[in-house]
């Protein structure tokens, strides 16, 4: 086939495929296809071929958006590096040179929006020093080569060692000199002038003779003789004299100089470039959500990855996702708590004392730990930020309602939600069995049923048991606010509760209750079993806490939570513990899978740890792993700590328990799934069960 003819259709085709790429429009990154035009794209979206790549990526979006954007990532620094290296280059010029490579990744494809929010990244990672000019943004490449760090080691030496020598050179005239003026007298001591002596024939002449007194220590008995022979022999002696005190201003400036060394220290260590901390108050400042959030408060729920949070506005509730560029901290009134989010007393609370607006810095005071009362002057705006517990617009508690609340039962196929006071109504449901045991779960903090990873993993592990009615407590919203509030209200969610399971143990009054709860929900369970008992005369079955929250339940006066006695059986799993989560042994039986550590294996974050007893449980859940976790008994919470727990009575961990046991028991754990090192090695990984039939 010859050549196409210059100016025909096909030949200017050649020539743009030749080029480079077209528009970026007709563009299909996950099948890496250029269109020529709408109709191409439109034919090759509706194709077999982009159908199959678009469900690969429905599984698994985070894995190919991190791929994509590390590839990008790889390729742009690696051409700032050989091309420009450490010279000050605009960015955008980069990206140019980039996109000039036909098979490049493009930034729609990657977790920028942004050429700006990726230069933006680049500086906080610390991969290039960037700057933002009126002409753009400057980018700067950081060379942490070997070799480049061997040449940067070198230089600091030979600077040190000449800086050296000029102090020790320093340091010694500022000696001679000292020395010469202790020769002359003290040290800022106005010097004697010598005059001549001159007597006038009219005035007499008078001498004025001072003689100090010699020292002569007094006794009861009188002067001894060898001392007054010493004295009449040698008149000439010298006088002994008192030292001088050291002044008080000499030790004080010492002691301000070492206070000085230690907060420059705690500086540089807590001096971060991220400030987000979660229940504090901030205001968003980006217009591109529009003008309905704009220069509004939000309370930051979760923090992401350190640079990103999930906020939730106090005037709307709507809940965004946001990078903390797009958020400023938040200034109380003065004599309101505040907490310190960076610098050197990052995570203290403090009392705002004094506001300096033309400086735009504040005074506060230290209020808990061992710096009580300590006042700091001159910290910058942005290092402290109103906390969501002391501000006078955070919205009041609300009550729950009961009329609100509703049991969700979970099938394989749809879902049946009664409200509780008409909890009987299940039995109606044509799935459910009154001889069947009843599992019920409560979330935590800010779950619903229609948005929770742990009802996601629970649920998906009883449908492989269809001899369990599983059940859900719908909270509505009253755990999904302020955590404060939602501590508050687990006690009354939990006599809610108690009074829907009175309802339901009407129709079937011999049901065995399993009570299941993560976290704030563990608390609501355990005052469910409590007012239960009150109601019905008799207990629930058991009660399973899985990590109980610890924030605002230290003491039982004020909010109880869970605890033995509230059910026949009450087993823990202990995951965060002392963090976010409950530190000592609350139940009948303490399980401590990987320890007496807040970090669980194959976990670097609390929140992780904190989430591990919900996996542990689900994983337990399933017919084929119900007994992979084995728990060995320790007799003292010392023995827990070296992991040494040598007693021979044993007892499965999650789902299925040994009843009879007591006290706390040692589990070993994998870092991964499967986590229980029970398990038979045929069955590794597989998680697989026959479900019922919709």
């Amino acid at each position: 086939m010859g050549k196409a003819e210059v100016g025909t259709p096909k030949y200017l085709a050649n020539k743009m495929k030749a080029k480079g790429l077209q528009k970026l429009r007709w563009y299909c990154q996950m099948c890496e296809k250029q269109c020529r035009d709408e109709n191409g794209f439109k034919c090759h979206t509706m194709s077999e071929s982009h159908q199959r790549q678009l469900l690969l990526f429905a599984d698994s979006p985070g894995k190919f958006l991190h791929n994509f954007s590390k590839e990008f990532s790889d390729g742009y620094m690696e051409l700032l590096r050989r091309r420009f290296g450490t010279k000050r280059t605009n960015a955008n010029k980069i990206y140019q040179e980039y996109i000039a490579h036909k098979e490049h990744i493009h930034m729609n494809a990657t977790r920028w929006l942004t050429l700006s929010d990726y230069v933006k990244w680049l500086g906080r990672t610390g991969q290039v020093v960037a700057d933002e000019t009126e002409k753009g943004w400057f980018v700067t490449y950081i060379d942490r080569s070997p070799e480049a760090m061997e040449r940067q080691e070198k230089a600091e030496r030979k600077e040190k060692m000449e800086k050296d020598d000029e102090e020790r050179m320093t340091e010694f005239i500022e000696k001679q000199i000292k020395k010469a003026k202790s020769k002359d007298g003290d040290d800022g001591a106005p010097q004697e002038k010598y005059t001549e002596l001159k007597r006038e024939e009219e005035q007499p002449l008078k001498l004025d003779i001072r003689l100090e007194k010699k020292f002569q220590p007094e006794s009861i008995l009188g002067k001894s003789a060898l001392v007054t022979k010493r004295l009449s022999t040698d008149p000439e002696e010298k006088v002994f004299k008192k030292p001088k005190p050291m002044p008080a201003e000499t030790s004080r400036s010492s002691l301000d100089e070492i206070i000085k060394i230690e907060e420059k220290k705690k500086e540089r260590a807590n001096r971060k470039d991220y400030w987000l901390h979660p229940n504090i108050v901030v205001k968003f400042i980006s217009r591109s959500m529009g003008d309905k959030f704009y220069k509004q408060k939000a309370v930051v729920q979760e923090v992401i990855d350190k640079y990103r949070a999930k906020i939730k506005f106090l005037d709307t509730g709507d809940k965004l996702k946001v990078d903390q560029a797009h958020l400023e901290t938040v200034i109380p009134a003065l004599d309101k708590e505040v907490l310190v989010v960076n610098g050197a007393y990052r995570g203290s609370e403090a009392l705002l004392k004094k506001l300096d607006e033309r400086k735009y810095c504040v005074s506060i005071e230290i209020l808990h730990g061992p710096l009580k009362g300590r006042v700091l002057d001159n910290v910058q705006y942005e290092d402290i930020c109103s906390s969501t517990l002391f501000m006078g617009s955070v919205p009041p508690q609300i009550t729950p309602d009961i009329t609100k609340m509703h049991f969700q039962y979970m099938t394989p196929c749809l879902n049946y939600s009664v409200p509780l006071l008409e909890a009987e109504k299940l039995w109606m449901h044509p799935k459910f069995r009154n001889n069947r045991k009843l599992a019920i779960l409560a979330t935590g903090w800010t779950n619903t049923v229609n948005e929770s990873a742990t009802i996601a993993m629970i649920s998906k592990a009883f449908m492989c048991r269809p001899g369990v009615n599983f059940v859900i407590v719908d909270t509505a919203f009253y755990v999904d606010t302020l955590y404060k509030w939602s501590a508050l209200n687990t006690d009354l969610i939990g006599e809610h509760l108690a009074v829907g399971l009175h309802h339901l143990i009407k129709a079937m009054p011999w049901m065995d209750i399993h009570l299941i709860g993560h976290s704030l929900g563990a608390h609501i369970m355990g005052t469910a079993g409590r007012t239960f008992k009150k109601l019905a005369g008799r207990l629930v079955s058991r009660i399973t806490g899985l990590d109980p929250a610890k924030p605002c339940f230290r003491y039982e006066k004020t909010l109880p939570g869970l605890m033995q006695g509230d059910a026949s059986v009450v087993d823990i799993i202990h995951t965060n513990i002392g963090i976010l989560a409950k530190r000592g042994p609350m139940g009948d039986i303490d399980f401590y899978p990987g320890g007496a550590h807040p970090i669980k294996p194959g976990c670097l974050t609390i929140a992780c740890s904190h989430t591990r007893a919900v996996e542990y449980f689900a994983e337990s859940v399933y017919p084929d792993h119900q007994r992979s976790f084995l728990g060995i008994k320790c007799s003292s919470w010392s023995e827990l700590k070296r992991r040494k727990c040598i007693m021979n009575m044993t007892s499965t961990m999650g789902y299925i328990i040994n009843r009879k046991a007591s006290g706390i028991y040692y589990v070993d754990v994998n870092g991964w799934s499967p986590f229980g090192k029970a398990y038979s090695d045929s069955l590794q990984g597989h998680f697989g069960c026959v479900k019922s039939k919709c």
